[in-house]
């Protein structure tokens, strides 16, 4: 089992679900490509819809990537940092988990 606290990331325990929920829509509408909707759906699938909420080791680090991207993605990397500060309380840095 994957546990982002072993890269120094732990879950916020207080998460407010509506606006994760409002983050995770304005993610997909800020992303230029149907593929790119991907982390979305994962980060809904896995922290709104299940119970316990857990994140992945594969969409952890797909956040991570879209936290730091460059060119036509930025106004999705925006909105990553963001959701990546309400889950853990900061940005979570690519190069510090190997991404």
């Amino acid at each position: 089992m994957f546990d982002s606290a072993s890269y120094g990331y732990p879950l916020v325990a207080s998460c407010d679900r509506r606006k994760l929920e409002e983050l995770l829509k304005s993610f997909e509408n800020a992303v230029k490509r149907e593929g790119d909707k991907k982390l979305a759906v994962e980060l809904r699938s896995e922290l709104l819809h299940s119970g316990p909420p857990m994140l992945t080791k594969t969409t952890f680090q797909r956040l991570a990537r879209w936290c730091k991207t460059d060119g036509i993605y930025g106004d999705g990397m925006m909105i990553a940092q963001r959701i990546s500060e309400m889950l853990f309380g900061k940005v979570i840095d690519r190069r510090l988990i190997g991404t």
